[in-house]
């Protein structure tokens, strides 16, 4: 079997050659350059928007703090408030520090267990108020 002679112009591997060449190239190139984008941003923006974060969770967290001891709130609706805010707060950061999967899926995990243990679906409120509750309605309904 004789192969057909083809120039180097119409020949499509050798294009398709030619094209793989220059993308590993330019993808060498972007790899060792310092200014490579992971995901599109720099690395001084990365930063920017994380200290943006880290500072409006502190902020949050202050102004919660203040409100809470201002309405002399319980220590189990502080925990719940700070709780959240910095869960939030964290696993933003996070995000947008652009840490794998394999590393943000335990974390994001985890903290959605917390989350979900401060916010259980407990509406009666506090520990201390149902055990008033129950101590309450063993005495017959009455209050010593």
């Amino acid at each position: 079997m004789t192969k057909p002679a083809t120039t180097g112009a119409s020949d499509p591997m050798a294009a398709l050659a030619t094209a793989q060449r220059a993308f590993d190239a330019a993808k060498a190139a972007a790899a060792s350059s310092k200014e490579f984008l992971l995901h599109g941003w720099s690395p001084e923006l990365v930063r920017f928007l994380a200290l943006c974060l880290l500072g409006f969770t502190l902020l949050a967290i202050a102004i919660a703090a203040v409100l809470l001891w201002r309405s002399r709130a319980t220590a189990y609706h502080v925990l719940r408030t700070i709780g959240v805010i910095s869960i939030l707060g964290i696993s933003s950061v996070l995000v947008i520090v652009g840490y794998s999967t394999e590393q943000l899926t335990p974390i994001v995990g985890l903290f959605g267990a917390v989350a979900g243990y401060l916010l259980g679906k407990d509406s009666a409120g506090p520990p201390a108020a149902r055990d008033q509750t129950k101590t309450t309605s063993l005495r017959g309904g009455r209050h010593h």
